[in-house]
C-alpha cells in the first residue's frame, strides 16, 4: 500500500512544507509589489497555485536590486478537486523586478519538467532546485541552479542529482551546504535527510543522521545563525503507520557544530494551550537571530486529521470490497471539500520559540487572516500564493 504522502500528493490535497524560503546569505531588499497578484500571464496560472518555488534572486545588470522570481507549481485550473478535476503542474519561471522598467511579472524561462513540491534555497544570487514531483504523481531526481543571464532570461546549471526522486521534503541552507529533511522517497515517507555543498557540488550528495520519531506527513526546517557551524530546527506534524494517523508536533534540532556534541536533539513542542489545533503542517518555520525562530501558516489537526484517517478507510474499504462503505466514505471526502475557507481553520497566528529561555510565546500582533493559508512560498515578509482551503488556490501576494 502506497504511503499518505503519496494519496495526498495524488489527489491534490498535500499541503507540502515550506519551499522557497526565501535568500539566506542575500541583503538586497525585495522589489515593491505594489500589482499584490502571483503572474497573470497564463489563465491557468492567474488563479493561484501552491507548491510552487519562490525567492529572491540577482541578475548581472540588477544593481544590487533583488527580484522576485516565481517557478512550478500546481492548481486545479478546469475543474475543482472537489468535483474530480485534473491537477495541472506549472514549468514556467517568473520574474519581478530586476529590469528597467520592471513593474510587472515577466515570462524568463521553463524548468526542465512541471514541477511542484521541490526545495528551493536562494543562494549566492541564483536559486537552487531540488527533487519535486510532477505529472501523474512522478517524483523527481533533477537538482540544478538557477541564474538570471545579462538579457534578463533565466539560465540553468545542473547540479549531481538526488540519490533517490524525493518530494514534499524540508530544506535548509547553512553556508553553503544544502540540506534536505524528510518528505517522500519513491512514495514513501522517510525520515533521512542528505547534504551537499554547494560550492564543492563534485563532492555529491551526502547521508547525514535521521532526524528522531517517526517518519511525517508535514516537516518544514529553517537554519539557525551560529558563530560557530549553525543549528537546523525542524518541526513535524502528521505521523502514520498502517491503517492509524496521528498528529506530531515534534520539534527537533539538528546541532551541526561539535561543541554541543552535535546530531539531532529533541526540544519541547507548542503546548496546546497556545496552538489550538495548528499543526504548522503547510505552514512555514523562520529564525529571529540566534537563539528564537517563529511558526506559522498550515492547516488544523481537528479539520485535517479526519480527512486523512477518512483516506486511509476508503483505501481499505477498496482493498475488501466493501463497496456501500467506499461510496458513503467518496461522498464524505467531496463533501469535505465543499465548506467555506473558515471552516477548515488555517492557522492565522504565529508562535516564537526562544531557545536560550526554552519558552514558546504566542505572537499576538503578528495575527492576521493572511497568514491563514497553507503550501504558500514564504520570501522575507511575503506570503505569495497558496491554499486558502483544500484544493482552492489564491493569487494574492500579502504582507501581514
Amino acid at each position: 500500500m502506497r504511503h499518505l504522502s503519496t494519496l495526498f500528493l495524488s489527489a491534490g490535497l498535500l499541503l507540502s512544507p515550506l519551499v522557497g524560503l526565501g535568500a539566506e546569505g542575500l541583503c538586497p531588499e525585495p522589489p515593491p509589489l505594489a500589482l499584490l497578484r502571483s503572474p497573470q500571464l497564463d489563465s491557468g496560472y492567474a488563479l493561484g497555485v501552491s507548491g510552487h518555488i519562490a525567492a529572491l534572486m540577482l541578475g548581472p545588470k540588477a544593481g544590487g536590486q533583488a527580484a522576485l522570481l516565481m517557478a512550478g507549481g500546481c492548481n486545479f485550473p478546469e475543474v475543482s478537486a472537489a468535483n474530480g478535476g485534473a491537477k495541472r503542474f506549472y514549468a514556467e519561471v517568473y520574474l519581478h523586478g530586476a529590469a528597467e522598467g520592471s513593474s510587472a511579472w515577466r515570462l524568463v524561462g521553463r524548468l526542465p519538467e512541471p514541477t511542484a513540491y521541490a526545495a528551493g534555497q536562494a543562494f549566492g544570487g541564483g536559486v537552487i532546485i531540488a527533487g519535486g514531483q510532477t505529472l501523474g504523481g512522478r517524483e523527481l531526481d533533477l537538482v540544478y541552479r538557477l541564474d538570471l543571464d545579462p538579457r534578463g532570461r533565466v539560465q540553468r546549471t545542473d547540479l549531481p542529482r538526488l540519490p533517490e526522486p524525493r518530494s514534499g521534503m524540508a530544506s535548509a541552507l547553512v553556508g553553503s551546504r544544502l540540506y534536505l529533511i524528510g518528505g517522500s522517497v519513491r512514495g514513501q515517507l522517510t525520515t533521512s535527510a542528505i547534504s551537499l555543498d554547494l560550492e564543492h557540488p563534485e563532492e555529491g550528495w551526502r547521508g547525514e543522521p535521521h532526524y528522531p520519531g517517526a517518519a511525517l506527513l508535514k516537516v518544514a526546517a529553517t537554519a539557525l545563525p551560529s558563530a560557530t557551524a549553525g543549528r537546523i530546527v525542524m518541526i513535524g506534524s502528521f505521523a502514520h503507520s498502517e491503517g492509524e494517523a496521528g498528529v506530531s508536533t515534534s520539534l527537533s534540532c539538528f546541532l551541526l557544530d561539535t561543541q554541543e556534541g552535535g546530531g539531532w536533539k529533541s526540544l519541547p513542542a507548542p503546548p496546546d494551550s497556545l496552538r489550538e489545533g495548528a499543526t504548522f503542517g503547510g505552514g512555514w518555520i523562520r529564525p529571529r537571530g540566534q537563539e528564537a525562530f517563529a511558526v506559522g501558516g498550515g492547516v488544523n489537526e481537528y479539520k485535517f486529521l479526519p480527512a486523512l484517517e477518512r483516506i486511509q478507510q476508503l483505501r481499505r474499504a477498496k482493498r475488501l470490497g466493501q463497496r456501500k462503505l467506499v461510496a458513503q466514505l467518496e461522498q464524505e471526502s467531496r463533501q469535505y471539500l465543499l465548506h467555506e475557507p473558515t471552516w477548515y481553520r488555517f492557522t492565522p497566528f504565529v508562535l516564537e520559540y526562544d531557545l536560550s529561555q526554552a519558552r514558546w510565546q504566542r505572537c499576538e500582533a503578528e495575527t492576521s487572516p493572511e497568514h491563514a493559508r497553507a503550501d504558500a512560498a514564504y520570501v522575507e515578509d511575503y506570503i505569495i500564493g497558496g491554499e486558502v482551503k483544500p484544493g482552492i488556490r489564491t493569487n494574492r501576494i500579502s504582507r501581514p
